[in-house]
Formats: C-alpha cells, structure tokens, sequence
C-alpha cells in the first residue's frame, strides 16, 4: 500500500543511490583485485550502506529483496513502475511455490499444482492473474518432465500479464517489454533446440504479441544452425557467436532500454533505472565471486557479465 509520497521524491531518493553505485568499470577492476573476495563487505557497504549480518551472499541477495519491499510499499498502487516492481516480485515467488511443488525427477500432477494455485493468494500480489494465466497452461505444466519447462510456462504468464498490465504505459516501458520478451524469445527457442523440439514446436511457444523482434526474426529463421541465426540478427561477429554472447547482448539491450531513463527527468522511470541497474550490479558480484572461490573460468565469468552503464 503506497504511503502517499509523491513519486518524484521517491524517485529522488532512488536516483542518490543509483549515483552511489559503483561504475562497471570500477566493478571489474575490484573483482580483478587480489583483495577480492576477502574485501567484499567493505566494498558492498561503502556503496549500497550497512548490510545485513548475513553471509556476504546473503546480504547481496536480502539487500536487493529489501529494496524491491521497500519501493513497492511507497509507490502508488496504479503507478507503472509499482506494477512492474510487484510483477517481478511475484514472478520469483510463483517459480519458488511451484518448483517447491515439483517432486525431483517427477512429472508436476494436478493435485500439486492445484495446491501450489492455491498458495498464490497469500504472497502474490497479482495472484488472480497468474490463476487465470497458468490455469490456461495447466494440462502442459502437469505434463513438464523439466525444471526448464515448468519454468517457461510460468515466466510466458509473467510477460503476458506484465503486457497487460503496462500496456497503457510509456514508450520507456514497452521498449524494456520489447527487449524482455525478446531476451525470452530467443533464449527459450535456443533450450528447446538443444532439447530436441521441432521447429514448430518453438514456434508454437512465441508468445501470441505483435511487434516483438525476436518473434518476427524466428519466424524467418530455417532452424539449420538456430545459434547462428540469432547471433547474426542481433549483429555479433560471427567469430563470437555463442549461447553465452546471445545471452549477453539481449542482457545489455535490455539495461539499454532501462537506462532511457536517464533523459527522462525525475519520474518513476528513474527507479526502474535504479532497480535494474542494481540488479545487475549484484549479479555480476556473483558471478566474480563464484569464479573466485570455485576457480571457474575466468573469460566465461566475464563474457557473462552485463555492463549496466551501457546506453
């Protein structure tokens, strides 16, 4: 329930700590640092403030859940950036109910799924929405023999409700929309490729919205090397194509989209920017520090990472 603070003061608050986030540059070089990981906490907390007590990758993750909480209860109910706050926040929380549903190795049946529809109403914000939209896949979840596709099916519904739900927004949020389900469009046909689906199979799990890039592409697409395809349309160098460079552009398109904002004064555009950028920013702390303390490899750990900066 919003507190009735006007959007341009929260917006205002939003954007100081946007500015107190460390550059990707300056990320980069601390994870490069022979001081990392041991220096982690010093770091985190001179940039983001006082962390919780927790493990370091405890803090990261309650520090970013905290913050989500925290705008969602100021902002206006009807707000776009409060619909799009709660959507993502409740998209985690139907993959966590479900997944925690699914037996190990065994099919979602109805009376887990059933059970798992009805624990929506108690922490999802917009739960008749993801009722009606995962109802209408009910028969292909009970039937998902994987991790991946019970998943695909959740996060389908969590686009379409989030079109919905913003379609009367700005032209800063149907390009982040774009760049979204664009990311979903092409990195779901790649997993189903590698799964073995037909291409009529993908093209069945387009989602049914117009204009989207990504779906006009793979339409186009003769599914003869799927990877490559992709990789050409999005205009990476063909000596770079892989799944770990797709993934990562449609990433920096997306943080592209959302860094509009900066041109766009103090509305609530700016949190998205924050949000978003925020987002980021942790994730690619964890990426260094599993490369770190799990001795990964090192140029994966780095093609991986988005550069939230990036406009």
């Amino acid at each position: 329930m919003s507190l009735s603070i006007p959007v341009s003061g929260i917006a205002g608050s939003t954007v100081y700590k946007l500015h107190r986030l460390p550059s990707f540059e300056e990320l980069t070089l601390v994870l490069n640092s022979s001081q990392f990981p041991e220096g982690l906490r010093a770091f985190l907390e001179s940039h983001l403030g006082e962390l919780s007590s927790d493990s370091d990758l405890g803090a990261i993750n309650s520090h970013y859940t905290q913050e989500i909480d925290r705008l969602i209860k100021l902002l206006p109910t009807e707000s776009p950036a409060q619909k799009y706050l709660a959507l993502e926040r409740d998209f985690t929380e139907v993959k966590r109910i479900f997944l925690n549903h699914k037996e190990k190795d065994q099919l979602l049946n109805n009376k887990a799924f059933d059970a798992a529809l009805q624990q929506l109403s108690s922490s999802v914000m917009y739960a008749q929405e993801f009722r009606h939209q995962l109802l209408k896949r009910k028969k292909s979840m009970t039937r998902s023999e994987d991790i991946f596709s019970l998943i695909a099916y959740i996060e389908e519904s969590f686009l379409t409700i989030l079109t919905q739900q913003l379609q009367s927004a700005s032209d800063f949020y149907q390009d982040i929309l774009k760049a979204r389900i664009n990311t979903y469009t092409f990195m779901s046909a790649i997993k189903r490729m590698e799964k073995g689906q037909a291409k009529d199979h993908i093209l069945d799990h387009t989602l049914p919205i117009q204009g989207i890039p990504a779906i006009i592409a793979l339409k186009s697409f003769g599914f003869g090397d799927l990877v490559g395809e992709i990789g050409a349309d999005l205009d990476i160098p063909a000596a770079e194509i892989s799944v770990t460079s797709i993934e990562t552009e449609l990433l920096n398109r997306e943080i592209q989209a959302i860094n509009k904002a900066t041109y766009l004064g103090m509305g609530d555009e700016r949190i998205i920017q924050y949000t978003g950028q925020l987002y980021h920013f942790l994730s690619n702390v964890k990426l260094g520090y599993f490369q770190k303390v799990f001795q990964g490899n090192e140029q994966e750990t780095t093609n991986r990472m988005v550069n939230y900066n990036i406009h």
